[in-house]
């Protein structure tokens, strides 16, 4: 079974460094990026599975990455994921994307939600 791609997009490095970690030790193939313009051009390189990006970052939103991934015919099934600190957002969002998490989190309950992603 191939590894489970996952663009990781955020841009605070500590946050990035904490999860790729956490997610390449759990045996995804993660990339990261740091800035929406980053994240399409490593998307166009390899379609990611799963896209996990925090909402705001340099460049655009979370959303806006997640729509352009999806739009391409090659990411219409890539799964979308959304990190926010605002809880009201994070309640506009519910429905637009897989999941939602509001930070902070406990990694081992976002390690469960994406393990679940993966197997829906």
């Amino acid at each position: 079974m191939p590894q489970t791609r996952i663009l990781l997009v955020d841009d605070e490095p500590q946050i990035l460094s904490m999860l790729d970690d956490l997610l390449t030790s759990s045996g995804f193939s993660v990339a990261t990026a740091n800035n929406a313009e980053e994240a399409l051009l490593k998307a166009q390189a390899a379609t990611p599975d799963i896209v996990i990006s925090d909402f705001n970052i340099p460049g655009g939103n979370g959303m806006q990455i997640c729509r352009a991934i999806k739009s391409h015919p090659d990411g219409s099934a890539t799964r979308t994921v959304i990190m926010t600190a605002d809880e009201d957002m994070a309640h506009r969002l519910e429905g637009s994307v897989d999941l939602v998490v509001c930070k902070p989190f406990r990694l081992s309950d976002l390690l469960e939600q994406i393990e679940k992603l993966v197997k829906s």
